[in-house]
């Protein structure tokens, strides 16, 4: 059977549905440059004022404190930790001990998947450091081939020069 709620019109709400009323369709007389539509833009505005200054003095209305506890009495039992509570629930759910010592193993296997995917995370870290350590080492290795190259050719260019310079000292 569906709850009945006995409806009241606020008399505060009325005025501010009327006064919006008023103001939104004299605002819509002025427009469209209507008869008479400054006046009930003024009524209107004026509706509205009075209505938000007797706002002001409205008395507020005190929320319905539930007592949650009387619906939920497990919610508020005094003297009993979490731990406690759960083993409550345990044994009057009335699960089978195998039950929990599967789920009990299950959860200490995720644990352990977990601490290895975090192992494999800083393995992960390190291979990555160690290949770009190895392919600046292969730019090293080049910088250094390109280096001896150039000293040769240097020094095939100066074995020259000595030559052309011996050759003119004696001549």
């Amino acid at each position: 059977m569906a709850l009945k709620r006995k409806a009241k019109l606020d008399p505060l709400n009325v005025a501010y549905g009327v006064g919006a009323a008023v103001v939104i369709t004299g605002a819509m007389f002025k427009f469209l440059n209507f008869p008479f539509a400054s006046e009930m833009l003024f009524v209107g505005l004026a509706v509205e004022a009075l209505v938000f200054f007797i706002s002001a003095f409205e008395l507020k209305k005190d929320d319905v404190d539930y007592q949650w506890d009387r619906i939920f009495p497990q919610l508020t039992k005094e003297g009993e930790n979490k731990i406690e509570r759960i083993e409550d629930w345990i044994e009057q759910a009335d699960l089978d001990p195998m039950v929990i010592q599967r789920l009990t193993k299950s959860i200490e296997r995720l644990e352990q998947n977990v601490n290895r995917m975090a192992d494999m995370s800083d393995v992960a870290q390190l291979n990555d450091q160690v290949e770009k350590m190895r392919q600046s080492s292969e730019m090293f290795e080049q910088e250094i081939s390109k280096l001896n190259t150039s000293i040769s050719q240097m020094n095939s260019y100066y074995m020259r020069m000595l030559e052309v310079m011996g050759n003119k000292s004696q001549a």
